[in-house]
């Protein structure tokens, strides 16, 4: 098995757990009902997804090797941090306004973190660029939109939090594939400039 293909298929694998998180954060207000939604703590969700997320990354790192830029640890070191900013600030603040809080912070540091990609692509000339710098405003957007939305009822900020880690294994299984595609002799072979 070619090293490009190994890297698809651990991508998207990691990116598929990610998916199943995000539909079971949407399957809740169904499982437990819309009367046992106000006393869900959806902080615990945050924290669940920032454990699955750093987890995922250190398997991308150990399992898939250094990325040009350590891009894997840097989101594994960040997604753990904002994990730990939330449960620090859970006994300080509102539910709702640490969650808010947590969100932002990690749509900030995953889009720093992916700025640094971006410029690595750049800088290299790299075609991959221009569909990094796209799913990088699709998640910064998607990101910030949301924070503003959390400070709602538990209903809203457990969909919301559905939505957007969906939203995040979604552009990663582009980005995966889209970088594949680009490292592959035949489909590249296929391609007219």
């Amino acid at each position: 098995m070619s090293k490009n293909r190994k890297n698809f298929i651990i991508g998207v694998l990691g990116c598929s757990i990610i998916f199943i998180v995000g539909v079971l954060y949407i399957l809740i207000p169904t499982y437990y009902g819309l009367s046992a939604m106000p006393k869900l703590n959806t902080n615990n969700l945050f924290l669940s997804l920032m454990i699955i997320y750093t987890s995922i990354n250190l398997g991308f790192y150990y399992l898939i090797g250094l990325s040009p830029n350590h891009e894997s640890i840097f989101l594994a070191v960040s997604s753990s941090t904002c994990g730990i900013v939330n449960l620090a600030f859970s006994h300080i603040f509102k539910p709702s306004f640490t969650l808010a809080l947590s969100v932002l912070l990690f749509t900030i540091a995953i889009t720093i973190i992916r700025l640094f990609t971006v410029a690595y692509y750049h800088n290299h000339q790299d075609a991959f660029f221009y569909i990094e710098m796209l799913l990088l405003l699709i998640f910064s957007i998607t990101g910030l939109t949301l924070s503003i939305s959390l400070f709602n009822d538990p209903l809203v900020q457990t969909i919301g939090l559905g939505f957007f880690v969906i939203t995040i294994s979604t552009i990663e299984v582009v980005r995966i594939t889209t970088k594949c595609l680009l490292k592959a002799p035949r489909f590249l072979g296929k391609i007219k400039f």
